[in-house]
């Protein structure tokens, strides 16, 4: 049996072990409020949430802590919700983070804390998750307008606002920033939905707001210079993107429940669900947030 080691969120992390690998997917319905496990061999995809989580539609993220627990970001009321993943139970684990909706994305250190994001006020939340407690990490972000990710490497912060897509560097410790204008094509009702970080990457998923145009990009984080990963083609409205190792990523699409495994070596893609995962498919609907149980080999 192989051991377990958690990477996911952990901040400034680091391990003898040098090719993690993903265990387990678990995708996130928007609109039910539900979580999937996905096998990342056969694709086949399994209900873990016993009945939905939180009160308000809208579930936008996922962060697996282990093999046992992840957490859940409930848009539609601001609070972190605890999953257990054998038994599908969800509590919540906060009071309401910054405004009273809006909650678009988190990122978890070890199972203490997590930096939240709001799309309404454009802000870094830091959350105490013993005491169920949050404060502004941040003031509102320059000329941000609606922000919809963060991945988290070492002390740094990496915000992406869905209509500028900028990329807004965040000092964990100091809630100082600065921006990164990447190098990728800019046109009106495009965006950026997802980032993760690996080494001194950015990947992202870019959306159109009719879900007509969905890529994958890989953005150097010190100068900027963009590069087209993958174009995916119909309307699969690209949700948030997990970076297993430097040779794979994950995304789902919201408007058609399919998981896609990317090869970012290769700059290919493949659908790794060989039916959409069960659950309302959008436009604005179905799968959006996804993250993996990862191992180290």
């Amino acid at each position: 049996m192989r051991n377990f080691f958690l990477i996911s969120g952990l901040i400034g992390s680091t391990c003898c072990f040098s090719n993690p690998v993903a265990e387990a997917i678990y995708v996130l319905n928007y609109a039910d409020n539900t979580v999937y496990h996905v096998d990342p061999f056969t694709g086949l995809s399994t209900l873990v949430t016993t009945t939905p989580i939180g009160s308000n539609i809208g579930c936008d993220d996922i962060k697996v802590i282990s093999k046992d627990k992840a957490y859940v970001i409930a848009d539609g009321q601001s609070k972190l919700y605890a999953v257990d993943l054998n038994t599908g139970a969800s509590t919540p684990v906060t009071t309401q983070i910054g405004p009273s909706y809006g909650t678009e994305s988190f990122r978890l250190f070890c199972d203490t804390n997590a930096f939240v994001v709001s799309g309404v006020d454009n802000k870094v939340y830091s959350v105490n998750l013993a005491r169920g407690s949050s404060v502004p990490l941040t003031e509102t972000l320059t000329n941000a307008q609606f922000l919809s990710d963060i991945a988290v490497k070492g002390n740094l912060a990496y915000v992406v606002d869905y209509v500028l897509m900028h990329i807004y560097i965040v000092n964990l410790n100091t809630g100082t920033f600065s921006t990164l204008i990447p190098d990728i094509p800019v046109a009106a009702g495009v965006g950026v939905d997802g980032i993760d970080v690996l080494g001194n990457t950015a990947y992202l998923t870019v959306v159109s707001a009719d879900a007509t145009l969905n890529q994958v990009y890989a953005v150097d984080l010190t100068t900027g210079h963009g590069t087209l990963i993958v174009d995916i083609p119909g309307v699969p409205e690209l949700g948030h993107i997990v970076v297993v190792n430097e040779e794979l990523a994950y995304t789902c699409g919201a408007s058609n429940n399919l998981v896609y495994a990317i090869n970012l070596k290769q700059n290919s893609y493949s659908i790794l669900t060989p039916t959409p995962v069960p659950g309302t498919i959008g436009p604005n609907a179905g799968l959006f947030g996804i993250d993996v149980q990862r191992v180290w080999e």
